[in-house]
Order: C-alpha cells, then sequence, then structure tokens
C-alpha cells in the first residue's frame, strides 16, 4: 500500500507547488502530459491488454468498449480535465468538473490492486506498471486542477480538495477489494473492472495525442516526450 500513500503525496505536492510557489513556465508539465500519454497507450498494448485477454472472461472486449464509452460520459462531466487542460471560464468553482474528475480516479484505482492467484495462499499485488502510469497521468491533473481550484479558494481550502482528489484513487482500490472478497469468481470480476480501465485509458491516452496543438505545427519536443513515453512502457512492461 506504500504506493498508494505515494500517489497521495504526489498529486498533492504537484498541487501544491501551484498553489504556493505560481510557476511562471508551464512547459514542463505539457512535456510531462505528451510522455504520461504515451506511457499509458504503451502499457495498455504491451501489458494490459495481454494481460485481459491470457485468460479472458466473457466478452472481455465488450468492456473495454464500455469503458471507453464511460469516459466520454465523464469527459462530458469534467470537461476534458483528465487530458491535462479545462475548457471552462467560469467565474463559480466548476463542481461537476471535480466530481468527473474524482470519478475518474476512482476507476482507475480499482484494478491497481489485485489477488494472486498462484500458490496456495491468497494474497494481494500491486499493479505497479498501471500505478506508476496513472501517478505521472496525475501530476499535470493536479496542477490544471490546482490552477482551477487558487481562482476560486484560499490554499487551505485548496489542498483539501486536492486532497478528496487524491484519496480517489485508493478508494477506488479499496473498494475493489472489498467486492472481490465476496464473489465466487475474483478472476473474471478483476479482469473485466481492468478491461473498463484500458476502454478509459485509451480514451484518454488517444485523446493526449492527437489533440492538436493550437498552431497545428509539429514540435519536436512533443514527438520526443511520446518516444520516451513509449520506450519506457517497453522497457517496464
Amino acid at each position: 500500500m506504500l504506493y498508494l500513500l505515494l500517489f497521495i503525496f504526489v498529486v498533492l505536492a504537484a498541487g501544491g507547488i501551484v498553489l504556493y510557489y505560481q510557476p511562471k513556465n508551464m512547459d514542463f508539465s505539457r512535456h510531462l502530459l505528451s510522455f504520461s500519454g504515451a506511457y499509458l497507450f504503451g502499457l495498455i498494448f504491451l501489458h494490459l491488454l495481454p494481460e485481459i485477454y491470457e485468460d479472458p472472461a466473457p466478452n472481455i472486449g465488450l468492456y473495454v468498449l464500455l469503458g471507453f464509452i464511460l469516459q466520454l460520459g465523464l469527459d462530458y462531466i469534467s470537461k476534458g480535465i483528465e487530458h491535462g487542460h479545462a475548457h471552462y471560464h467560469g467565474t463559480k468553482f466548476p463542481l461537476a468538473i471535480f466530481i468527473g474528475l474524482c470519478l475518474h480516479s476512482f476507476f482507475e484505482g480499482m484494478p491497481v490492486v489485485q489477488h494472486n492467484h498462484h500458490g496456495h495462499s491468497e494474497s494481494l499485488l500491486m499493479n505497479h506498471s498501471l500505478i506508476w502510469g496513472i501517478m505521472i497521468h496525475k501530476i499535470p491533473i493536479a496542477i490544471v486542477l490546482a490552477g482551477l481550484l487558487k481562482s476560486q479558494f484560499n490554499n487551505t481550502k485548496s489542498l483539501i480538495f486536492l486532497f478528496i482528489f487524491a484519496i480517489t484513487l485508493p478508494l477506488g482500490s479499496i473498494t475493489s477489494i472489498g467486492i472481490s472478497n465476496v464473489i465466487t469468481d475474483i478472476t473474471s470480476f478483476e479482469h473485466i473492472i481492468l478491461a473498463l480501465v484500458i476502454g478509459i485509458m485509451l480514451h484518454v491516452s488517444t485523446t493526449i495525442l492527437y489533440e492538436a496543438d493550437e498552431a497545428h505545427k509539429f514540435k519536436i519536443q512533443k514527438a520526443v516526450s511520446i518516444v520516451l513515453g513509449f520506450l519506457v512502457a517497453y522497457f517496464t512492461s
């Protein structure tokens, strides 16, 4: 569970930098977003999809599509903040955006911890590749969210909202573990949940990778970030 605590710290640290230090140059965040999108995309095809098809539940591909559709709905609520920016220009705090973002994080957390079905004893295993990919992806999201919060609240209230967002992923993991403990076919349940999250991540990662720049120009920095993301996904999956 150390990784889940690290995830909470990373989200609070990324958001806290915006709240307290207000960095002017956010190019690093944009490059990290491209890197994370490529890493998630590579992780899907190199590790996650082979995992769910190794011993697939019935109609497992359908759940991937359902996850993609689910993210379409969440995207409508959150106004695209999962892609590292928010299409919001109102004067009041966008509670719907925050709720949509938290739901997205909750679902992503569900397959992070899974049961180990090998050997004589049942134990829990952390999907390290998945949690690292999600953790990297959440840094630019936390930065954008902190910017929205800062425009509406003081730093203390903003940190409270950031903390609520940060714990939604561990809550998703805990909920998934609780459900799996009361059902008989744990493997099929975990594969279905992972398939749904693959669909969610597929929507998010492809949107990040294929969103055009404002000037519609090729940028070498973004290309390098994407290639690095693919390479890291290959060597770590």
